[in-house]
């Protein structure tokens, strides 16, 4: 007689929810590790299936149909830069460029030069002096402002007259005109002027770059003796021979050595240098001739004391 083995009903019922969990499970996995084919997996109807659960279904004799789920939403792509893109993208970007900037004004405005055809002005309240300001040390510092912003220097140039028939009280007045840029921070402020020789034409100065002749130049620093806000006379002194040495560097001879008093000068507001651009036997052209070499000077020394290039001596 033949044994027969009966399968609860309940059993196979089991066994089918079973395998229908283990495929569920496989399908939501393959969905959130992607698209790529696992060892030991085949893909079925856009699903990747394992072998066992292949096999489990052939014997079973249950037809299971595995169904491509519709998306909901897009999978997340991943964000990212690659390398090259991200150097390319830096370079392309502008860097800003920090243009240094000075501060030009004139305690004695009235300094002037030895009178030319080509330059006749009427005198003020002394010789080699007038208020006309195109024949004045403002004309020559004019000429420098121009020559400093062809060199990328950003320029404040004052014209205040600060003399005012009252020689004596100049430096008073041009303290009140720095006062009023105490929100600004100027690279350097410069004070021109012109010096005094004397009447001996022969004490006339000048320095020949080619066939163009020029004022020679001279910087002042003071110490602020007897002044309890005194300037950083070191620090003015380091920053005027640098200064003399480049200048001397592009036009040899042209400036003087550095002269150093022991007055103020009104130097304590900053870095400063009291520039004295020729005398009052030079002509106005030759002081307005020596402007753009000294331009070219202070241009290199600033920038290249901005990147760190140049050390200045005292400091």
């Amino acid at each position: 007689m033949k044994r027969f083995r009966v399968v609860k009903a309940s059993h196979l019922a089991f066994a089918a929810a079973a395998v229908l969990l283990a495929v569920v499970v496989i399908v939501l996995a393959v969905r959130y590790f992607g698209a790529v084919q696992p060892a030991g997996m085949f893909r079925t109807g856009g699903e990747y299936v394992s072998e066992a659960a292949q096999a489990a279904f052939a014997s079973s004799g249950m037809k299971v149909e595995i169904v491509q789920l519709e998306e909901t939403a897009p999978p997340l792509k991943p964000m990212f830069i690659r390398e090259d893109e991200h150097t390319d993208a830096l370079a392309a970007a502008p860097v800003p460029q920090i243009r240094p900037s000075v501060l030009i004004y004139h305690t004695h405005t009235h300094e002037a030069y030895q009178p030319t055809e080509q330059s006749q002005y009427t005198e003020a309240h002394d010789r080699w002096r007038t208020t006309d300001n195109e024949h004045n040390v403002v004309r020559v510092g004019e000429a420098l402002r121009a020559a400093l912003e062809q060199e990328g220097i950003e320029v404040v140039h004052d014209t205040t007259d600060h003399e005012q028939e009252a020689f004596d009280t100049s430096y008073e007045r041009s303290m009140q005109t720095l006062s009023g840029y105490a929100d600004r921070d100027f690279d350097l402020y410069i004070d021109l002027h012109r010096d005094a020789y004397g009447t001996d034409p022969e004490d006339a100065v000048t320095v020949s770059v080619g066939q163009q002749t020029m004022a020679k130049l001279m910087l002042l620093v003071g110490t602020g003796e007897g002044f309890t806000e005194k300037p950083d006379s070191a620090g003015n002194y380091a920053f005027a021979l640098e200064l003399t040495d480049r200048v001397n560097d592009i036009a040899p001879g042209l400036c003087r050595d550095v002269l150093v008093k022991s007055k103020r000068y009104n130097q304590h507001v900053g870095r400063c240098i009291l520039l004295e651009v020729g005398h009052n036997l030079n002509t106005l052209d030759q002081a307005l001739a020596a402007m753009p070499y000294f331009a070219e000077a202070l241009a290199d020394v600033l920038s290249e004391e901005s990147s760190g290039v140049v050390t200045l001596r005292g400091e």
